[in-house]
């Protein structure tokens, strides 16, 4: 719990520091293509362990529906776990 406000810090500091990409001129007449809302959103539903050590999500990677748990710690620990085929992750604990 000690690294928590640290972690805050850092991001409070560093993500307002950085300059947002140039954004491209866009002809609101322009349809937007229907394939773009059906994307999966890239993390969804970030739920943080009781000790503030990892962070647990769901997530999509190359298309598919994954939970994501990440170390908040020690960067290697990276986990994923793909869904199987035709299901939908509604919950998890």
């Amino acid at each position: 719990m000690r690294l928590l406000p640290w972690i805050g810090l850092t991001l409070a500091t560093a993500l307002p520091a950085q300059t947002p990409a140039p954004v491209a001129a866009v002809d609101p007449a322009t349809p937007v293509p229907i394939t773009t809302f059906a994307e999966l959103p890239l993390l969804e539903s970030p739920s943080l362990s009781p000790d503030g050590t990892r962070l647990m999500a769901k997530g999509a990677v190359n298309g598919k529906q994954v939970l994501l748990l990440t170390s908040l710690i020690d960067t290697k620990q990276n986990h994923t776990m793909a869904a199987p085929e035709n299901t939908d992750i509604n919950w998890w604990r």
